[in-house]
């Protein structure tokens, strides 16, 4: 895992009612620091998770997943 692979995000989007839903993207990782990571989508939007643990996936496309991210700030 490092700068520049595209790997397929997994992340918990909540909705009303405290549902939540799981959402996959796949994304391109910009940054990796001590206490967070940077990603860009393919729709060019940039976001920072904190919280991240990575987990295999055994996707089509043998990209490698990512488990348990959570959004910054």
């Amino acid at each position: 895992m490092k700068v520049g692979d595209k790997v397929q995000l997994r992340r918990r989007i909540s909705q009303k009612g405290g549902k939540t839903r799981l959402a996959t993207e796949k994304v391109t990782i910009l940054g990796i620091y001590p206490h967070h990571v940077q990603v860009r989508n393919e729709k060019g939007i940039v976001r920072s998770y904190i919280n991240w643990g990575w987990q295999q996936l055994t996707s089509k496309e043998g990209m490698e997943g990512v488990e348990s991210w959570r959004r910054k700030g």
